[in-house]
């Protein structure tokens, strides 16, 4: 065997390593995320918002558990903006855009605007292991019974956003970032009425 062989194959395997180390330890969604966020930061994932020209009533017949157990119907925060992202542990483009949410939502959280982030997975316990070691804050919750076809999507994440009226004004399935000054404006303007 030449030289030049024996240094492919053990790039190659020190290539294979590394996938199977990141498989093994679960880490390929965190290391796809960090990846991912990296590229957002280039404002190619930035959340693209316009003045809503069509007005679709939302269905907001829904109930949703918090990760303690407390129900909330959706159609409760009529009267508010609302902020509806789907999204699950194991999705990169998921993970990768929740940093710029917890922001929106930091600075956001004392408006009338309602966030609701609700993980498509079962386990509550995981759920609130990864938001703790992630250090997130915002409300975090769990689907309790049907959802309405408003909000069907078999993307992840997908994230909606209702006026005050209860209008469906805005649906992005994907990774976005959600915290920029047009996307501040686009709620502030639906909270405000403008």
């Amino acid at each position: 065997m030449t030289k030049k062989l024996k240094k492919e194959f053990v790039e190659i395997g020190l290539f294979l390593g590394i996938i199977a180390v990141l498989y093994l330890t679960g880490w390929q969604a965190e290391v796809a995320a960090f990846l991912q966020r990296g590229i957002m930061l280039t404002g190619l994932h930035n959340a693209e918002v316009e003045a809503p020209t069509e007005q679709v009533p939302a269905n907001l017949d829904f109930k949703v558990r918090d990760l303690e157990g407390n129900l909330t119907n959706v159609s409760s925060l009529k009267g508010k903006t609302v902020f509806l992202n789907f999204w699950a542990t194991w999705c990169p483009p998921c993970i990768a855009e929740m940093p710029s949410i917890e922001t929106l939502w930091q600075e956001n959280k004392d408006k009338d605007i309602a966030f609701l982030l609700i993980s498509t997975e079962a386990e509550t316990e995981k759920i609130k292991k990864f938001i703790e070691r992630k250090g997130f804050e915002f409300p975090v919750y769990q689907l309790a019974g049907p959802l309405p076809s408003t909000f069907q999507s078999s993307a992840i994440p997908v994230t909606f956003v209702i006026s005050p009226e209860g209008n469906l004004v805005y649906r992005h399935e994907g990774i976005a970032n959600y915290h920029t000054d047009k996307f501040v404006d686009f709620l502030d303007g639906l909270t405000k009425g403008i």
